[in-house]
């Protein structure tokens, strides 16, 4: 039986988010409908919003890629779920070609279609209908779309938590806080030794910043124009935080390195001045994970030569290069264990108060917002 609940829903690309009430289809043989309980918002989001991100044929949909909930129902072919079960949602992806069997499905083959593309499993374009007008609406955006009471989720996207693990503040674990924390624990991997700067204090480039305390990393740094989210960074562990719109950063950064400059930059903004930035404060052998995502056909404004002469590395990294059944498990140990304080970067916002949260997520004053159904 179908199941009535409200939504965020996205007309076409610039129109605003609208909260309506629609009807989720039930789920099929191989999907589960999912309770949601909290979904981040993502700057992905956003993006998607504002046209930076291409998806559809896809309008009118459902977004959200950040949820925490409860199986509702489950199709008639899945295992290893019970109704009732707490679940966190992640990216979607196939887990049958080359790239999935290495446990990296960040860059799985199907990758593109099964996240973006917002079909269903059988090729079906829509999770339901809007009450009012009758119209069909469009779903799993990341195998998920969690901006929804109830929403139909890929079983690949469901990582199944502890029924007594409070999953208020987790949803972002499945996308914003793994990209970024992934990106140093399962990438760069520095060492206590090295030197790390990250570029862009959201979401993402704060939780780069916490894993990277967390691995006894020496010289943190954290480059933002917003001075609260850098005031944040420091009280959180950054050794050293930098105003981009008031120093040199570059020269600030050799400074602080003794000339040195960087081991390791993680560059979380997608804005070109700033992947020119980070890449031209890599030191001998250094390595810059591109992180944030800028439009399609953007190009790297990076000098050659030195990055020849010099051995440096830039890397594109989606989704922390992570795998989620097994790294939302360590993401959850860290933040029992204090290492990822989610609840000290993020603030709860009621549904009802969704434009809210994206402004304080768009204007800087809040890293992550959170939405409670």
């Amino acid at each position: 039986m179908p199941t009535k609940t409200q939504a965020l829903v996205l007309d076409a690309v610039g129109a605003d988010f609208v909260l309506r009430d629609i009807v989720v289809d039930d789920p099929l043989e191989d999907e589960i409908l999912v309770k949601m309980k909290t979904s981040g918002i993502c700057h992905s989001d956003i993006s998607v919003q504002n046209g930076t991100i291409p998806v559809g044929p896809a309008f009118p949909c459902v977004l959200g890629h950040e949820g925490a909930g409860t199986v509702a129902k489950l199709g008639k072919g899945v295992t290893g779920f019970a109704v009732g079960d707490q679940v966190l949602l992640s990216f979607n992806f196939c887990g049958k070609c080359r790239v999935c069997e290495t446990k990296q499905p960040g860059s799985c083959v199907a990758w593109g279609g099964l996240n973006f593309g917002l079909m269903r499993s059988d090729g079906g374009l829509n999770i339901g209908t809007q009450s009012e007008s009758g119209d069909a609406v469009r779903g799993l955006f990341f195998g998920q779309s969690s901006f929804a009471g109830y929403t139909i989720a890929s079983t690949k996207s469901c990582v199944k938590v502890a029924k007594d693990l409070d999953i208020t503040y987790l949803g972002p674990l499945g996308c914003g806080v793994q990209t970024g924390a992934g990106t140093v624990l399962n990438v760069l991997k520095p060492t206590p030794n090295d030197t790390i700067a990250v570029w862009g204090l959201g979401g993402v480039g704060i939780s780069a910043l916490l894993a990277a305390k967390s691995l006894g990393v020496k010289t943190i740094i954290g480059v933002d124009i917003i001075q609260s989210r850098l005031d944040l960074a420091a009280e959180l562990g950054a050794t050293h935080v930098i105003n981009g719109k008031d120093a040199d950063v570059v020269e600030q950064i050799a400074k602080i390195t003794g000339g040195d400059m960087l081991n390791y930059v993680v560059e979380a903004t997608g804005a070109k001045p700033c992947m020119k930035l980070g890449w031209d404060s890599l030191g001998i052998f250094g390595k810059m994970a591109q992180v944030g995502a800028p439009k399609a056909g953007t190009e790297a404004p990076i000098e050659v030569f030195m990055g020849v002469a010099m051995q440096k590395t830039w890397v594109g990294v989606l989704e922390g290069n992570s795998y989620p059944p097994e790294f939302i498990p360590k993401l959850i140990e860290m933040v029992a264990d204090g290492q990822m304080p989610v609840k000290k970067i993020s603030q709860l916002f009621p549904i009802a108060d969704f434009q809210k949260a994206i402004d304080a997520m768009n204007n800087g004053t809040v890293m992550k917002p959170i939405l409670v159904f």
